[in-house]
């Protein structure tokens, strides 16, 4: 009788230990369960972040790729005004020089001649050029300008869109990746 009172007692201590086992085994499960479950839903929060992020530097580098390639037109634009008005100037220079030569019998009267022909030739072309490449050129910058401007604006909006769209997605991203809404971390 001793013998199965003890025994009795030996398995209601054993019994009340492996459903104390059983439920610290269940918590430590559970607790681990939504420890990945969160690291998950951080994961695919970073990945969907990083992707926006992302995009936003791919369209920055985009935009000052264009922005530089605006730069070097409007440059490209003020050195053809500046060469259109050296054009323009030339031939006064070309006549003083004549005018210097005229005085020596034959060969500076001769030279002289010539530097006033070609003085002439460019006079024609830079009266052309100044009439009609002048004007083109003096407008295009301003919209060149304009351009840049717009191209920095653009990229002022694409950071402010990606900003709001990152704070959204972040919010989606983790509702859809903790649906039970676990917020302890063991």
């Amino acid at each position: 009788q001793q013998y199965k009172d003890r025994l009795a007692v030996f398995i209601l201590l054993m019994t009340g230990m492996v459903a104390l086992a059983m439920i610290f085994l269940y918590r430590a499960g559970k607790l681990s369960s939504e420890q990945m479950e969160l690291q998950n839903a951080a994961d695919a929060a970073a990945y969907s972040v990083s992707v926006l992020e992302a995009r936003d530097l791919n369209f920055m580098a985009y935009t000052n790729r264009a922005m530089v390639a605006n730069e070097v037109a409007i440059g490209q634009a003020v050195g053809l005004l500046s060469w259109i008005n050296h054009l323009g100037s030339t031939p006064t220079f070309l006549r003083r020089y004549a005018s210097l030569l005229a005085p020596i019998p034959f060969v500076g009267q001769a030279a002289s001649a010539i530097l006033n022909g070609i003085a002439t030739g460019m006079e024609v072309v830079a009266n052309g050029a100044i009439s009609v490449a002048g004007p083109l050129i003096a407008g295009a910058v301003p919209v060149l300008v304009a351009a840049s401007s717009i191209y920095s604006r653009a990229q002022s909006l694409m950071h402010l869109a990606v900003t709001t769209t990152t704070l959204s997605t972040l919010h989606e991203i983790l509702g859809q990746n903790a649906a039970n809404g676990c917020h302890r971390v063991a």
